[in-house]
């Protein structure tokens, strides 16, 4: 069974509007993150009423990369870009 599709194409959005090319602005606007999830690398944003995780670069929130540094959603600079989308599927 499929589990998850990673969305690559800019034309894809969701009922809420957000894309590969939205911001961090725009997804915390429109839609409500569950959780903050912190890697080496990046930060994975849950977002549970649309079934989606969107990973952020840690370079785009101003942090140093391969840090395990906790992020709150109050660190997250509102242009920062999204860096992979991925729907989850029960």
């Amino acid at each position: 069974t499929i589990k998850s599709i990673q969305i690559f194409d800019d034309r894809f959005k969701t009922k809420t509007g957000i894309s590969l090319q939205s911001t961090f602005e725009e997804l915390n606007l429109n839609n409500t993150i569950s959780k903050v999830e912190t890697s080496l690398s990046s930060a994975t944003l849950f977002i549970d009423d649309l079934n989606v995780t969107i990973t952020l670069d840690k370079e785009d929130l101003g942090l140093k990369t391969f840090s395990t540094q906790k992020i709150s959603l109050e660190q997250i600079p509102g242009l920062a870009k999204i860096k992979s989308f991925v729907v989850w599927f029960n």
